[in-house]
């Protein structure tokens, strides 16, 4: 296994240790996979009413906020209290994660940024650009430094659906026009879902 410089400084930044598991070994881990199988068993047994990302965040954060009001299953303390706790631990500032790369500009005015093409139109051919690449958004620079722009990732054309009285979530391939239905209670296999519902929930707490 190897920890990058960026993980290191993420770990020191908020105090945890690293206990590396085997590659496929889910077991080495049951405590994580454990929190994992109490929010679904406890929140998703039935499908929850969902109108849009925000609110579901939003009725997320309030039963985890109910959930607090249990002890913890060794500590016999409840659960808002220990986490009062930790957040006074915590630093005042997140830790800015980012990553640094450039990127050539094709003869078709397009860039190639982790495996993706995006157009570039103030660009010329063969001009070298720089990439701060964020988890949730990339920035451009000139080799001279001169901010160009701020991307973030198109929203996904996630849509709930109703099929025999079920929420499912419609998701449109845009790149081919293909649709896929996703059930919550067969596994949450989007990626973009992930990411909508993560920022909604930052948003919320």
């Amino acid at each position: 296994m190897i920890i990058t410089d960026s993980f290191l400084r993420f770990q020191s930044r908020y105090g945890f240790e690293t206990q590396a598991c085997n590659p496929a070994s889910g077991h080495e881990k049951g405590n994580v996979e454990k929190k994992v199988g109490y929010v679904r068993d406890n929140l998703f047994t039935t499908f929850p009413e969902m109108k849009d990302f925000s609110q579901l965040a939003t009725w997320l954060h309030e039963k985890m906020v109910q959930d607090q009001n249990r002890p913890h299953y060794e500590k016999g303390i409840l659960i808002k209290y220990l986490w009062l706790a930790d957040r006074k631990q915590l630093p005042i500032k997140d830790l800015p994660i980012y990553t640094v790369t450039e990127a050539i500009i094709n003869k078709y005015g397009e860039i190639s940024l982790d495996g993706e093409k995006h157009l570039i139109r103030k660009g010329k051919v063969k001009h070298a650009l720089v990439f701060k690449k964020e988890w949730d958004s990339f920035t451009c620079f000139t080799s001279e430094g001169e901010k160009w722009f701020i991307k973030k990732p198109a929203p996904t054309c996630i849509k709930p659906v109703t099929s025999r009285g079920k929420m499912l979530f419609s998701l449109p391939d845009c790149h081919n026009g293909c649709r896929q239905i996703v059930n919550p209670q067969m596994g949450w296999h989007a990626s973009g879902l992930f990411e909508q519902l993560f920022q909604s929930l930052q948003k919320a707490l």
